[in-house]
This record gives C-alpha cells, structure tokens and sequence, in this order.
C-alpha cells in the first residue's frame, strides 16, 4: 500500500533521496523531468540540484538543508526556484524529512519537489500575475537594456481611485468585482490589436497590492510609444463599468518610468471622466523619486 501510494506521489511530484553518509542523491525520473533534463544528464550528487538554485535562494537552500540535517524538526517545507534546462526558472516547493538511526544521527534526507510556479506568481484575486513575476521580467528588461544600447522598456504604475459606492473589499482574498473588471479591461486594453509598435507579446500586466496596477511594456522602438499606451490606458479605465446593473466610474493615476530617459510623472484628474490628457507632463519631466 505504501509503495502505491508513493508511486501515485511520485508522478506528480519529484521525489528524492540523499544518503548523507555516501553523500549521493538518487533523484526519481519525475524530478529530473521537472528541470527538462533526460535521465543520463543527471547524475546522482547534491550539486545536481544545488547548482540549479536561483542564486538568490541558495543561501535559504543551504539553510533549510543544514537545519534538517541538525538535531531539529523532522519535517522541512520551503519554496525556491530551480533552473529548467531551457534557462528558465520555475519556482518548486520542497518539502521533505530527516531520517535518522536508532542513535538520532541525521544519515538521510527524503524529500520532492513540486512546481508550483503559477500558484506562486499568480494573484489569487484578478489572476493576474502579481510582484514576482513582475520583478523577474523587469530584471530581465534590465539585463537586456545594460545589454545592449537600442533597447528600451517602460513600467507604468497605476493607481486606481474608486467611489465612496461600491467600494470593495480590495486589500482581501474576498471576490472584488470591481478589482476584476479593471483587471480584464486592462489585459484588453494591453492586447488591443493595432499596429502600434510598443504592444508586444511579452508586455505584461501585473497587480501589486490593493488598487494598485504595474504594466511592463518590453522592447520600445521609442520611449515614446509609453505615453501612446498610458493615454490608451487611462481612456478604458475612465470609461464606465457596468457591474450589477448599475455603472461605475474610477478615477486613475499613471506614473511612468522610463528605462532610457529616468522617470516621469503622468497623472489623471481625480474626476471619474477625465480623460487625463491635461495632465501630461511631458517626455523630459522628471521626479526624484519614482513614481507612486
């Protein structure tokens, strides 16, 4: 029964077991699938694993294993990301135990691992993707435009401002239908199909917290091109929504930061059908501080 029940585990998750004494790992052909690997590209030591651990989590990595392999909790269960074949990392959860010998001597760690990157990079409320996966595209833009020269990307940040009526519960895990609507008008808004050169296939919108938005526009031809989107932007979400039967109008905030020229401020009027186009300061204006 056991060995059924770890068979059914294994196909979902990737198991593995490190003999400490040996200081060998087996890892199950699930696991090795996890990282896009054939089973003869992997072999069977820790640093199979550790060397495919975001650099930014292996300190907490080392940590979590260390503490196992002490005389404390039996049971571990973290998450990390783990580098796929392709260069990509997907974030895992591992959870494991220790198991020791009849003297209370650490001398195995079993454990898996399991991706759960869209539960991890997902906001539960709008099934957007939330600060994570923003921060990790964003690194990447950055990585590109230090890169090379020709390349620039924009963040605009958007802050929702809503009517005493119906104001949502938008800072819980509570359904918010307001925050979802603006959610898929804003992906709408993102995708429209037109022949403008900044929309592209790896734009991305992100919710951060409360009412409070994020669109990472990839690649600009021109810098220039963010503005065209922030006026696209502001108009849809301006417009009305019809939720049960009645419309609502939202006031918006864009700030704008630009990677080529630093940061600008672009602001809409707190009226709800403002279009925000008087409140343009300009390609060349600058804040001290990014926008809010």
């Amino acid at each position: 029964m056991d060995q059924q029940r770890s068979s059914t585990r294994g196909d979902i998750e990737g198991l593995w077991d490190w003999n400490l004494v040996s200081d060998r790992i087996h890892f199950s052909p699930r696991w090795i699938s996890l990282v896009g690997c054939d089973d003869h590209e992997v072999g069977n030591t820790p640093e199979e694993w550790l060397q495919r651990v975001h650099p930014e989590d292996l300190d907490e990595v080392l940590r979590e294993i260390e503490a196992a392999r002490a005389q404390g909790s039996r049971e571990f269960d973290f998450r990390h990301r783990l580098r796929h074949k392709n260069g990509a990392y997907r974030w895992m959860a591992c959870r494991g135990e220790a198991v020791r010998n009849a003297g209370g001597q650490v001398i195995r760690l079993m454990g898996s691992h399991s991706d759960v990157t869209v539960d991890t990079v997902t906001d539960r409320q709008t099934g957007l993707p939330n600060r994570l996966l923003l921060l990790d595209r964003l690194t990447r833009s950055i990585e590109r435009a230090n890169r090379y020269q020709g390349f620039h990307f924009a963040v605009l940040l958007l802050d929702l401002g809503r009517p005493a009526e119906p104001a949502g519960p938008s800072g819980s895990d509570t359904a918010d239908p307001v925050l979802t609507a603006a959610a898929r008008r804003l992906e709408t808004s993102l995708r429209i199909g037109e022949p403008t050169p900044s929309l592209r296939h790896n734009d991305l919108v992100a919710r951060l917290q409360g009412d409070q938005f994020a669109i990472l526009l990839d690649g600009l031809k021109d810098v220039g091109h963010a503005k065209v989107v922030a006026d696209r932007i502001l108009g849809d979400v301006l417009a009305p929504f019809s939720l049960s039967a009645r419309e609502v109008f939202l006031s918006a905030s864009i700030g704008i930061a630009v990677s080529a020229t630093g940061r600008t401020r672009y602001c809409a009027m707190q009226k709800p059908r403002c279009t925000g186009r008087e409140c343009w300061a300009g390609p060349t204006a600058k804040s001290s501080t990014p926008p809010s």
